[in-house]
């Protein structure tokens, strides 16, 4: 991703745009893909295009009230897909919640094992130096940061990252090439994959924390990040790599608080 205050800036205004446009006024002509689909369903064709605006004229009370029926549908179902959206959805972040990332992965490995694919690795991410920004400035600052990493995360259109609670952070992204041995970012060497994708999760990380630092006025608290990744080999669930790669983040964290004393 670009790491510009401006972007970062029209991203965090426009929190309330970045969830499902309720779709409760019609005509709906910007919904022509699920009028297609409901027609596909074998309802009454020209009932989905008076519903979605594509009619004007109704000649009868019968078929305005099935048409208001039709309507009372959709509208049930984009309400239940908001409910389930929100609660899928961390409010400060935007981004996956835990449940929301562990439904998004759990989605991503059964398509994986369909197709034979383990080109996959889970990160789990602690933020180093993020206690000293709470006790220092204050949580507020603090939200500040953590939304300027969870935007920094977004990394690639097909990984998944989500906030797994306080500061920390999933990504489960492919690390390797594809069958072609196409590059899957500029960023990241071929020949060093999985330890370059790693490499370039902490420096999106701290790229946020400086966007996050320039935007509050708050300067020097090196935020950086623990970094736990386990490789996905075909067979293990969910829970089996968040545990693994919550263990190897804890020992990592160690090791770098070890090392900055």
């Amino acid at each position: 991703m670009s790491n510009n205050p401006e972007q970062y800036e029209q991203f965090v205004q426009l929190e309330d745009m970045s969830v499902p446009v309720r779709f409760n006024s019609f005509p709906l002509p910007n919904r022509a893909h699920e009028a297609e689909q409901y027609a596909s369903a074998e309802m009454d064709e020209e009932l989905v295009k008076l519903a979605f605006g594509g009619l004007k004229a109704i000649d009868s009370q019968n078929r305005q009230e099935k048409v208001n029926t039709f309507k009372e549908i959709i509208i049930l179902e984009d309400e239940r897909d908001m409910a389930e959206h929100i609660a899928d959805t961390d409010p400060l972040t935007l981004i996956p919640n835990r449940r929301g990332f562990r439904k998004a992965m759990a989605t991503a490995l059964d398509n994986a094992q369909a197709n034979n694919d383990d080109r996959w690795s889970l990160f789990f991410l602690d933020l180093d130096g993020f206690k000293g920004v709470n006790d220092t400035f204050g949580h507020e600052i603090g939200d500040e940061f953590l939304k300027a990493v969870a935007y920094a995360l977004r990394l690639r259109k097909e990984d998944i990252i989500g906030r797994f609670g306080g500061d920390e952070f999933l990504v489960f992204a492919k690390t390797k090439n594809d069958k072609e041995n196409k590059r899957r970012n500029k960023d990241i060497s071929e020949e060093d994959a999985k330890i370059g994708l790693k490499n370039k999760i902490r420096q999106d990380v701290e790229a946020g924390a400086k966007i996050a630092e320039e935007k509050t006025g708050t300067f020097g608290a090196n935020v950086s990040a623990s970094i736990g990744e386990v490789p996905y080999t075909g067979t293990e669930t969910v829970d089996d790599l968040i545990k693994a790669a919550d263990k190897l983040m804890a020992e990592e964290k160690k090791i770098r608080g070890r090392r900055s004393k």
